[in-house]
């Protein structure tokens, strides 16, 4: 194929192939930094060398598919949240109920009993933190969705997600996973204390919109 020429296809390729492995093999996060940006200065060193001479020999080639490879690894693992200090999987949490402020970021499929959200975490037990839970809110008739962007306080428990039963199920915990989101609470609505209701994100917006729409809809 004449497409594989281009070298900037290679170079791409490569960068996929380091993308999908991330996913697939899990590597220590500083060994693979320290890997990579010791090919990367090798690769440098080495072209350094060859670049007044006219031939390229096949092994500074291999060195720069290597480190696309390595790039490509560190792009995946980089954006995994549980790297951060302050990640709630990081922190000593209480093994009753923990103090949360966390700031709802979208509204899922509400199941047949719980409404479901998934949030950005702010705070535990009065300390900074980070990363993304499941909120599972019983079912209310007088109560509303709580909307995008809004910000609350809640007393709970930490609880694992459900891994599937059935061999050929579908597994949510690992699809929550992909979505940076490792555990989950369960709340009624009576447990939940607003703090702030300010749209802030375009997000927000939209989420206000829909709803709003939605009402029309069900006046109509």
């Amino acid at each position: 194929m004449k497409l594989l020429n281009f070298t900037i296809i290679k170079l791409t390729i490569c960068l996929v192939v380091g993308i999908v492995l991330a996913h697939y093999v899990q590597i220590n996060f500083k060994t693979l930094l320290y890997a990579t940006l010791t090919l990367i200065v090798f690769t440098g060193i080495y072209w350094k060398i060859l670049q007044n001479k006219i031939s390229r020999l096949p092994f500074f080639g291999l060195l720069s598919y290597f480190c696309m490879v390595g790039i490509g690894m560190l792009s995946y693992v980089i954006q995994d949240e549980t790297l951060r200090a302050n990640h709630y999987s990081n922190l000593q949490l209480n093994e009753g109920r923990n103090s949360i402020i966390f700031k709802i970021k979208e509204r899922l499929k509400p199941d047949p009993y719980n409404e479901k959200y998934i949030v950005s975490v702010h705070s535990i037990n009065e300390d900074d933190a980070s990363g993304q839970l499941l909120i599972n809110i019983k079912k209310d008739s007088l109560t509303k969705p709580l909307s995008v962007d809004a910000v609350f306080l809640v007393s709970s428990k930490f609880e694992t997600i459900q891994k599937p039963l059935n061999p050929h199920q579908f597994d949510y915990n690992k699809y929550l996973a992909l979505k940076q989101v490792y555990q989950q609470l369960y709340l009624k609505p009576n447990e939940i204390l607003l703090i702030s209701d300010e749209t802030t994100s375009i997000y927000g917006w939209a989420d206000q919109l829909r709803t709003k729409i939605n009402e029309k809809l069900i006046a109509a």
